[in-house]
């Protein structure tokens, strides 16, 4: 058994067509046939999660770094403790230590991912306990506003009139600054143009409503994609990001038109 996880035993064990835009929008960079991935050979632990979580639900595998010796005791190591007991707030600023202390760490581009999953998996806590209507004018309002985005990259948006957190993706932006030229800097530049996109400047609805809004972020995905392409011409991905290229041009081409039908975009 490695020592990774040796340790945790002894401290506590997308019919295609127009009618599917508005889902392959809000899909652009899921990919749900990706399970949670624990590499190095690793037994996969048991999961209370059916669906994909973290980093996961954006097509993106991670596992944690692999340790050594030198780690027991250090940042890496409790950080894979708490993460692996589900504990991923005490994760997220254990790697986040670790990255303060040893930034030269060829396991650095794996410490990112890992800041950014936990991020995203304890997002799903703070939805259960903190309403996402903080009066930003109010001081404990503001506060905690500031300190969530802050400490954790979490703000409240808005999509038609209903608030929710979000996750800003700074460590992956961080990670495709940094490491452009890493075997999954593809899958962080595809998830990012989504994320980018539809959370950021437009909002998930958008392809609900025939506009000039919905054409222009048509376009913008079309010029993100391309650029993912060029920069990465070998990516195991290009089936899919040309296949979304090639749907949001008949989109343009038709001059936007509503999909058919929409059960459930979301």
């Amino acid at each position: 058994m490695s020592l990774y996880f040796a340790s945790l035993n002894k401290r506590g064990e997308e019919d295609k067509g127009m009618r599917h835009l508005c889902i392959v929008a809000m899909s652009v960079a899921v990919s749900l046939s990706v399970a949670f991935g624990w590499g190095h050979g690793a037994e996969q632990p048991a999961t209370h999660c059916a669906k994909p979580a973290g980093l996961a639900r954006l097509g993106i595998k991670v596992a944690p770094p692999t340790l050594t010796e030198k780690d027991q005791g250090g940042p890496l190591w409790d950080a894979a403790l708490g993460y692996q007991c589900g504990n991923y707030g005490a994760a997220f600023r254990e790697y986040k230590k670790a990255r303060f202390y040893h930034p030269e760490d060829p396991r650095d581009p794996l410490v990112l991912l890992m800041i950014a999953d936990c991020a995203m998996r304890g997002l799903s806590e703070l939805r259960d306990i903190l309403p996402s209507d903080l009066a930003p004018d109010s001081l404990y309002g503001k506060q905690a506003l500031t300190w969530l985005k802050d400490t954790y990259g979490y703000y409240a948006s808005a999509s038609e009139g209903d608030p929710f957190w979000r996750y800003d993706m700074r460590a992956l932006r961080e990670f495709l600054r940094l490491y452009p030229d890493h075997d999954q800097a593809d899958e962080v530049a595809y998830a990012l143009a989504k994320e980018d996109l539809m959370f950021g400047k437009y909002d998930p609805a958008i392809f609900m409503v025939r506009d000039e809004r919905a054409l222009a972020c048509a376009r913008e995905f079309i010029r993100r994609y391309e650029d993912i392409l060029h920069r990465y011409p070998d990516t195991a991905l290009k089936p899919k990001i040309e296949s979304d290229i090639a749907l949001f041009r008949g989109y343009i081409k038709s001059g936007g038109p509503l999909p058919n039908s929409i059960s459930n975009p979301w």
